[in-house]
C-alpha cells in the first residue's frame, strides 16, 4: 500500500491522459529507466533441471563488464536501451536521445528514475519531449525496470562465462532485443511483477511482436575506445 501511495503522489501531476506542455495539449507516456551492470563476475540463477541432478553453474573471476541503460513504457509496451561501458553523464545523454526517438510523435514522456548522479546532473541535454521525475531515495521497489533486469538475468545472462568484453556486449544486446521481440506485452508484464524462467512460456503467448523493431543501439556504434567515457 505504501508503494502504491508513493507512486500516486509522484504521478499526480501526470494522472490525466493529456498534459498542457508549452501551451499545447499533448498525450503523456509514462516511462521508467534504470541501469544494470553485466560482467564476467556473473550472477547465479535458478535453472530447470531433472529431479535429482546437479547442473553445473560456472563462475568467472575476471572483471570485464559493461552496463545496460534500459527504459520501458509498461502501458505502451515499448522499450529503449543502450549498452555503454560506463555509467556517466555522456552515456545518459545518449540514452535520453534514444528514449526521445521512441516517444510517439506529438507525445510527451514522463521519465521516472532514481537519483543517481548522472540522472540529476545539470549537464544533461534533456530532449524537449521528456520530463524527468526523480523517485524517492532507496526505493528500488518503485521502479519496475528492476523486474526487467531479473527477467533478463534468469533467461539470458546468468550462469554464463563471457569470453571477452565484446562477448558481454553481444549478449547484452541479444538479451534486450530478445525480450522486446517477445511482444509488446513483455515490458508491461515484467513491470507488473517478477517473471522467472518458469513463466517464459506465458510471455511467449502474450501479444504479438512490437512492430518488429529493435530497441537497442547496434553494436558498431559502441565499438569505441573505452576511455572515451572518462
Amino acid at each position: 500500500m505504501e508503494t502504491v501511495t508513493a507512486m500516486r503522489y509522484l504521478l499526480l501531476p501526470f494522472t490525466r491522459r493529456y498534459l498542457t506542455y508549452a501551451g499545447a495539449l499533448v498525450a503523456v507516456e509514462i516511462w521508467f529507466a534504470d541501469e544494470a551492470r553485466v560482467g564476467q563476475k556473473n550472477k547465479l540463477a535458478r535453472r530447470w533441471a531433472k529431479r535429482g541432478s546437479r547442473p553445473s553453474a560456472p563462475k568467472d573471476q575476471r572483471i570485464a563488464s559493461n552496463y545496460i541503460f534500459g527504459a520501458i513504457s509498461p502501458k505502451d509496451g515499448k522499450g529503449a536501451a543502450l549498452v555503454p561501458p560506463k555509467c556517466d553523464t555522456y552515456a545518459m545523454n545518449l540514452h535520453l536521445a534514444e528514449i526521445a526517438k521512441n516517444v510517439a510523435p506529438g507525445a510527451h514522456a514522463v521519465l521516472l528514475l532514481d537519483q543517481a548522479g548522472w540522472h540529476m546532473t545539470d549537464k544533461l541535454d534533456l530532449p524537449a519531449n521528456i520530463t524527468i521525475v526523480p523517485l524517492p531515495p532507496k526505493c528500488p521497489e518503485l521502479n519496475p525496470t528492476e523486474n526487467v533486469w531479473q527477467f533478463l538475468r534468469e533467461n539470458w545472462l546468468s550462469n554464463r562465462i563471457f569470453k571477452s568484453y565484446d562477448d558481454i556486449l553481444d549478449h547484452c544486446c541479444d538479451a534486450w532485443n530478445s525480450s522486446i521481440s517477445l511482444g509488446a506485452s513483455c515490458p508491461s508484464s515484467c513491470a507488473i511483477g517478477p517473471i522467472g524462467s518458469d513463466q517464459r512460456g506465458l510471455v511467449l503467448r502474450l501479444q504479438g511482436l512490437l512492430d518488429g523493431e529493435r530497441r537497442v543501439q547496434t553494436r558498431g556504434v559502441w565499438n569505441l575506445p573505452q576511455n572515451i567515457f572518462r
